[in-house]
């Protein structure tokens, strides 16, 4: 059939008009189709004759044109499924390696929806089911190597477990390889008994489901230890380290009798004394350490000083007055730092009292403080500034509406979407927004007129059909033209 239109067929006064409209539009459109799908549709056929290969089977051969094609794009369907097969087939590698062969086929899997049409229709020539055979085969190589993995014996299970929880985060059998790798590196630890293994296995481990008995064990081998060697500087690190071990009691006495021992040994009225106001819940304290607590508190209250209440908390704080102090103590300076009214003022009062009644209120009021200072300096770099360390401020919203207004108007002013891209890099998703997507459509405009090239009216054409500035172009091009 031909493409040529005969001048006869038309009116006159139509014919020479849709003539030369109508073959521009087929240059135009053969230019496109020969340059803008060849490529991929080459691509398709090098992994479609390594398919082939596999199927004869010639696995080398396949192997080759497999590795060919994605080189070309890793992402090619056709060839990460080939591969897939490759490494779960034992006539081919042996042993198996079916971490390899997962992960191939997650990509088959993963970018078999997103495949262009045109060359979904070509695959489908030579492989009319790849829509069923993908899933089907996924499902069969995850649950081998779930299964492997399960079945392993040996220390290399724990490995096995370990790779497939960093390689393969949303499979279907991640908490079962999760559980495989706690139990068996638990097992190891366990059998050590060693403090410090228990200890990294809690940090990297936070949520397993061994993580109360590691706790419990490292306790009671670190109480061990502390049996053999029971010396002060290790009973105050075992405090501070383990301050919710069954065994915390018995550890509180031990010091309570080693500093009394201590200061027995001075046999001085200082040490003594010391002693009474270090330790006060002591089996060796007595009536009158509670009686000088007491006239200890109402001095404070008569004083009702800051310092005052701070030097009874530092002395008494366990005492039955030592949360009345930290309160009246709390109050007094919470007033003084309203008067100041900066961030730093209450951040410093929040991180000094974190147990304070007081708390709500302080980090309201230096949420507060923290924003209007953000509104004032009115910049992109201060209000992400409080969005990062405020994220729970009732005001991050807002703020957040505010960064992207202040992005937005800056992104209006760039001239391609190249750099619109570039710029919003540390906002992916902000990035893909409407109101993104209709700067990015002016810009694509902007970058076509600042460069008058055919190529890029065109893009901006096929690119945005229903576009306002569609007419535009079109204009531009046709004088281009």
């Amino acid at each position: 059939m031909s493409f040529f239109v005969k001048k006869s067929v038309l009116p006159f006064h139509l014919s020479i008009i849709t003539y030369s409209d109508l073959m521009r539009t087929f240059i135009l459109l053969s230019f496109i189709f020969i340059f803008g799908t060849f490529p991929t549709l080459t691509q398709a056929q090098t992994s479609i004759k390594g398919y082939k290969s596999y199927q004869k089977p010639d696995y080398p051969k396949a192997y080759d044109l497999f590795r060919e094609a994605l080189l070309e794009d890793e992402q090619d369907v056709v060839a990460n499924y080939g591969m897939a097969l490759l490494y779960s087939n034992d006539s081919y590698k042996s042993p198996l390696d079916l971490m390899k062969a997962f992960h191939y086929i997650r990509i088959a899997k993963a970018n078999l929806s997103q495949t262009d049409g045109k060359l979904l229709a070509e695959i489908k020539k030579n492989i009319p089911d790849i829509n069923t055979i993908i899933p089907r085969d996924y499902d069969e190589i995850e649950l081998k190597l779930a299964g492997l993995i399960r079945s392993d014996a040996t220390k290399a299970r724990v490995v096995g477990a370990e790779k497939f929880v960093n390689a393969f985060p949303n499979s279907k059998y991640l908490q079962e390889m999760i559980q495989i790798r706690n139990f068996e590196i638990f097992g190891e630890v366990r059998n050590t008994n060693q403090v410090d293994a228990y200890n990294n296995f809690i940090e990297r481990f936070p949520a397993a489901t061994e993580i109360f008995d590691a706790v419990k064990l490292r306790d009671q081998a670190a109480y061990l230890d502390l049996l053999r060697m029971p010396e002060l500087t290790k009973v105050y690190d075992y405090l501070a380290r383990y301050p919710g071990s069954e065994t915390l009691e018995q550890v509180i006495n031990m010091r309570d009798s080693l500093e009394f021992a201590r200061a027995v040994a001075a046999n001085t009225t200082e040490a003594l004394t010391s002693y009474i106001k270090s330790f006060p819940q002591s089996r060796q304290i007595d009536r009158a350490i509670s009686l000088n607590i007491q006239k200890s508190y109402d001095r404070a209250q008569e004083r009702n000083a800051i310092k005052d209440y701070q030097d009874f908390i530092n002395r008494y704080y366990t005492s039955e007055q030592g949360e009345g102090a930290l309160t009246l103590r709390d109050n007094l300076q919470f007033e003084e730092i309203k008067e100041t009214n900066t961030v730093d003022a209450f951040n410093k009062f929040i991180t000094w009292s974190p147990n304070t009644s007081k708390k709500k209120e302080a980090i309201s009021f230096r949420d507060k403080k923290a924003y209007a200072d953000a509104l004032e300096a009115n910049t992109i770099e201060t209000i992400e500034e409080f969005i990062y360390r405020y994220p729970a401020a009732p005001q991050v919203k807002d703020a957040s509406v505010m960064r992207d207004t202040l992005l937005f108007r800056q992104c209006n002013l760039l001239t391609s979407p190249a750099r619109f891209y570039d710029y919003m890099k540390p906002y992916p998703i902000l990035a893909q927004s409407p109101r993104a997507l209709e700067i990015i459509e002016k810009l694509t405009f902007k970058d076509a007129e600042l460069t008058k090239s055919k190529d890029a009216y065109i893009l901006f054409i096929e690119k945005y059909p229903s576009s306002p500035l569609k007419k535009v172009a079109e204009e531009r091009l046709r004088k281009l033209n």
